[in-house]
């Protein structure tokens, strides 16, 4: 006679290690509470509101894909893709996600201003409690399909986008356009286009 043995959850019985940063899902909030704050990543990431910290959906899909945070939903730990859900859920495109990994992979601190804009700032000094401090640049994120076509660009297609976030009291402003995968970054002064290293 066979016995059958009872199946163990794999998930049922997993710990995490006391350094591990933990995050939370919050309802129908956008934002994710943090739980266990165990990371340097914290003073450069998210925003304080009523004596909590929070973080954006971009900075914890990037912190859970480089192993520096834990997402919980409901109790439960996230898997990747379940967290890249997060982003659809919200209404925020991939090609933001793709850029803000490339800015942050270049050692960039990143204000998320609104889902497809940034203001981004040198490390030195900065803080996510520094209002003092002007951002190097302003970004635009933009994938081609948000164009409406996938040729090339036009003077005025930059232009149309980078004066929705221009600000004179701020650095220059920056598109960055997403193409199968592969981040450009432009600037416009003067009606002339500069591609630029950032």
């Amino acid at each position: 006679m066979a016995t059958h043995q009872k199946q163990e959850d794999p998930e049922a019985n997993i710990r995490f290690p006391s350094e591990s940063l933990i995050l939370a899902t919050d309802g129908y909030n956008p934002l994710l509470k943090v739980i266990q704050p165990k990371t340097k990543f914290l003073e450069t990431m998210g925003t304080y509101r009523n004596r909590c910290h929070w973080i954006y959906p971009l900075e914890a899909v990037y912190l859970l894909n480089t192993n520096n945070a834990i997402i919980m939903h409901n109790n439960v730990p996230m898997t990747r893709q379940e967290a890249r859900y997060l982003l659809e859920q919200h209404n925020i495109p991939w090609f933001s996600y793709v850029v803000y990994k490339l800015l942050k992979d270049r050692g960039y601190c990143i204000r998320v201003v609104r889902n497809v804009y940034f203001d981004i700032y040198t490390p030195e000094g900065y803080t996510i409690q520094s209002e003092d401090i002007l951002p190097k640049h302003k970004v635009i994120c933009c994938g081609c399909e948000e164009l409406g076509r996938a040729s090339d660009l036009q003077c005025a297609d930059l232009n149309l986008f980078t004066r929705l976030a221009w600000d004179w009291r701020q650095p220059s402003t920056i598109l960055a356009l997403t193409r199968n995968g592969r981040v450009t970054f432009y600037t416009v002064s003067n009606g002339d286009i500069e591609t630029i290293e950032v």
